[in-house]
């Protein structure tokens, strides 16, 4: 048997490239079954994935690029003043009192602040960092956490904020505090008149069967941007 030389090997591969069709001259040899056949197991896994990467860039560029909803209104709600069921409610019925547009319009009720029963430090901060910047338009608590932020001076007398007829109606379930005064050193020197900040809302037909530990209080935000529709929200819940 003549040995098998360097030579040789490469002629080998390139006749063996040589009888290499491409894929143009395959199909064209091929009946309509082959071709369906060749097709399918050979082009559609590939089209397949293709496609595949083509629709999940697109919804993450979709997602990176598409306009945030205006929050018509942000609620924090302290230590389950409103359960899950009221939350819902709300919020399904409030988006149509205000004629809300889901696509770009929002309103959230974050009932996460559980401050009371919980010593997580980041919930406190979160608190500080969102009333800070004027992300929470307004409070919903017990008398004694919402009085505690009055103290604070991050809630809004409610006789600068509602219509007189509102504020007229909504007397019986007024709110009275008054915030302190203090010198340069941050002592109290005296307390401040006593305003409306805050309204009960065990009254509302919300609350209707339902036992409360403390009577909730809503109050308004100082500096949020939203203070018209927090009397909005105020007008749902007394249905005025």
């Amino acid at each position: 048997m003549p040995k098998q030389t360097r030579l040789n090997d490469s002629a080998e591969i390139y006749n063996r490239h040589r009888e290499e069709k491409t894929e143009k001259e395959k199909w064209s040899e091929m009946n309509r079954k082959e071709r369906y056949e060749y097709f399918k197991s050979y082009y559609l896994p590939k089209i397949a994935l293709i496609a595949t990467i083509i629709v999940l860039v697109g919804s993450l560029l979709y997602s990176m690029l598409k306009p945030k909803p205006d929050t018509l209104i942000y609620a924090a709600i302290f230590d389950y003043a409103m359960t899950e069921d009221m939350v819902d409610t709300i919020e399904t019925e409030f988006s149509e009192y205000i004629n809300l547009d889901p696509e770009t319009q929002e309103i959230y009720f974050d009932t996460s602040f559980v401050l009371s029963f919980d010593d997580d430090y980041s919930l406190h901060q979160k608190l500080s960092t969102y009333l800070f910047a004027g992300e929470i338009d307004v409070m919903i608590g017990s008398e004694s956490q919402i009085k505690q932020h009055i103290q604070s001076g991050y809630i809004t007398p409610l006789s600068e904020q509602l219509p007189t007829e509102l504020y007229t109606a909504l007397k019986d379930c007024f709110v009275y505090a008054s915030v302190p005064v203090t010198d340069d050193l941050g002592n109290i020197t005296e307390w401040g008149e006593e305003k409306v900040y805050g309204l009960y809302l065990d009254g509302c037909a919300i609350y209707d069967g339902y036992t409360l530990i403390e009577r909730p209080i809503l109050a308004i935000v100082a500096n949020s941007d939203q203070k018209d529709n927090a009397v909005e929200f105020i007008k749902y819940l007394f249905d005025k």
